[in-house]
């Protein structure tokens, strides 16, 4: 319908063009600047036509793409975590006396093992699925101390319940949920993160949102949610119960939780999942321990000595040490290299001491001093943030929260000078007056950054700064007055003050046609990455500023035609103003704090130049976790542990 409507559209603008041109129409000269804009915009509205989505595939084919991504995804990560390879540590778990809903409500007439749930991990997670099976509501809490395998527990069961998935059963989906809001639902943050997570395996079923809005709609996702715990502080509660208006449907869902927060939270709100289990992780016994370090067999020699031990101080310091999947993991990637002595840590009488310094060993095992500086760097600007996970995005703010503000003022006159430098120069170019472009590039910058003129997105960023969107409290005044800013700069540096004022409103227009059209949005997802967001991609920058300022360049160029001024001094300067406007506004400035914080961190050995290079190579030697668009520390544990001997 859409393609029909647009053969008159397009065969009118045509007509009116041809006419135009060979002077079967005349009109006042005053109206060509018009003319000019409409066909602009008619090209705009073109785009976004020509350029709409597919139509949704059948959510079968949509789920069966989902559930082959998550398996190979989460497949490979448990092999990187070590937590299939050969087998999982042995962990038992059972019922926890902890708040939690009633027998009847779980698990309804029937039983499994004589309720309380029961059982361990194993390479087949065959008493974790056959719990799971049994419960009535398919809604279970997994609680546990740190570094009690709570996120080995959940990836093991996703795994199972994926490979054993029949027919239309929903695809579990293992989130992170420590950068979750509470304000938001349930239902609304899984969408988000499945489709910024999987957009790949979605986008060619539709868009990606709304795909996963619609498998969120039909049951047909199980959401694991890793890190109740973790979530901004003083959420906790707000969050527990969020989790119980969700489960209040009876739709499933998987939760993990340190025990002793989720309790606090479960008393001070007087909120459980009320058809949820809960189980908790117990402790590693000695003999999984001894059984997980003696692989590989030619290994176990060198650890017999530490075995006779543990199996004679069952309750001692090393063994209280090695009590949970994580120490255990840290200890043979440790000791793996055949001229390494576990006997070492015999010596060592206290447990924190033992942790500390599997820590250590194992981070000095992976990397060199530097690159552990660079892991401190990044910790202690998570815990500054009161963060977990590490995305680009949120890095290049950090600093607003731990320099003094001289150095953020210091590198605003910075960005002034450069902006207003490379204004300057382009108008002494021209023969224009270099020194109301210097003013004009440095007051842009300093307005923008103040109040953020133009607007990219919904997103809230540390240390107070927003990306704002068209309907954002007072986005109109600041529309009103850039407009106004940017049309007295071409006046006062030109000296067209007719010119300037006559082209300002069609040339407003093209700027927030620009900014708000989807074809932005494509550039966006075109150009951004989960590693690195758009709006931190040069190319980006450049795009928007380009997009803009031809078309502005040929509305000045037109009234300066028609007022008798120079059409070539008056389009360049309005491109450059006006583009340059956006430019720092749209992007530039975030764009260049982010660039000149890492060059900052770079400079002083805290930070390395190839930042994201670094944050794939430690992906790959398990330091790191990716977690959809961010990365993560392999354990919350060990982030703290870097962020404490970084100070």
């Amino acid at each position: 319908m859409r393609r029909w409507v647009l053969v008159p559209l397009v065969a009118s603008g045509l007509a009116v063009v041809i006419n135009l041109i060979t002077d079967k129409i005349t009109m006042p000269g005053g109206w060509w600047l018009w003319v000019v804009f409409g066909l602009l915009l008619s090209a705009a509205v073109l785009l976004e036509f020509t350029g709409r989505p597919r139509a949704a595939g059948s959510l079968q084919d949509a789920t069966a793409d989902l559930a082959a991504r998550v398996e190979r995804d989460w497949s490979a990560e448990a092999v990187r975590r070590e937590i299939t390879r050969p087998d999982p540590v042995l962990v038992s778990w059972s019922s926890t006396g902890r708040p939690a809903a009633g027998r009847e409500a779980v698990m309804g007439e029937g039983s499994w093992q004589q309720f309380p749930l029961r059982g361990s991990t194993d390479s087949l997670n065959a008493d974790i699925l056959a719990a799971f099976r049994c419960l009535r509501h398919g809604q279970l809490m997994v609680l546990g101390g740190p570094g009690a395998g709570k996120s080995g527990f959940a990836l093991l069961l996703t795994l199972a319940l994926i490979r054993s998935r029949k027919g239309s059963a929903p695809v579990p989906v293992l989130l992170a949920i420590s950068e979750w809001d509470p304000a938001e639902s349930v239902a609304d943050f899984v969408t988000g993160r499945v489709a910024a997570e999987y957009g790949n395996a979605l986008g060619a079923h539709g868009e990606p949102r709304a795909i996963a809005a619609r498998l969120m709609e039909h049951g047909l996702i199980l959401p694991v949610l890793d890190g109740l715990d973790e979530v901004h502080r003083g959420t906790t509660e707000a969050a527990l119960r969020a989790l119980e208006i969700y489960a209040s449907a009876r739709r499933p869902v998987v939760v993990t939780c340190r025990g002793r927060e989720y309790e606090q939270a479960a008393l001070r709100s007087e909120t459980v999942l009320a058809g949820a289990a809960v189980v908790e992780l117990e402790r590693v016994g000695v003999e999984s321990v001894i059984a997980f370090l003696s692989y590989p067999e030619l290994a176990r020699p060198r650890w017999e000595t530490v075995f006779t031990h543990l199996r004679g101080h069952p309750h001692g310091p090393l063994a209280n040490a090695l009590s949970t999947p994580l120490m255990v993991s840290l200890a043979r990637a440790t000791y793996q290299d055949p001229a390494t002595d576990p006997a070492g840590l015999l010596e060592i009488s206290d447990e924190s001491a033992v942790r500390a310094q599997l820590m250590s060993s194992y981070l000095d095992g992976v990397y060199g001093r530097r690159p552990r500086r660079w892991l401190g760097t990044l910790a202690s600007l998570l815990e500054a943030m009161d963060s977990r996970q590490l995305q680009f995005g949120v890095l290049a703010y950090a600093p607003l929260r731990l320099t003094a503000r001289w150095t953020y003022v210091r590198m605003t006159a910075v960005m002034q000078i450069v902006a207003g430098s490379a204004a300057a120069a382009l108008s002494a170019v021209a023969g224009l007056n270099p020194w109301a472009a210097f003013v004009t590039g440095a007051a842009a910058v300093y307005a923008v950054q103040r109040r953020g003129l133009w607007p990219l997105a919904a997103l809230e960023l540390p240390g107070g700064f927003w990306l704002r969107h068209p309907r954002a409290p007072g986005f109109l005044t600041r529309w009103v007055a850039g407009i106004a800013g940017c049309a007295l700069a071409v006046g006062w540096i030109t000296g067209q003050w007719v010119t300037a004022l006559l082209a300002a409103p069609p040339s407003g227009a093209v700027m927030a046609t620009v900014l708000t059209l989807p074809v932005v949005v494509r550039i966006d997802r075109i150009w951004g990455t989960n590693a690195q967001p758009a709006f931190l991609s040069l190319r980006y920058v450049l795009a928007l500023p380009i997009t803009a300022g031809a078309p502005i360049c040929l509305l000045h160029a037109g009234a300066a035609t028609m007022t008798g001024s120079s059409p070539m001094a008056a389009g360049i300067t309005a491109a450059t103003v006006y583009g340059g406007t956006i430019a720092v506004g749209g992007a530039g400035w975030y764009w260049f704090w982010f660039r000149a914080t890492h060059a900052w961190y770079a400079l002083r050995g805290r930070l390395p130049w190839f930042l994201r290079a670094f944050l794939a190579d430690a992906g790959r030697r398990g330091v790191l976790r990716r977690t959809g668009p961010a990365y993560e520390f392999r354990h919350a544990v060990l982030q703290d542990h870097l962020a404490d001997v970084s100070r």
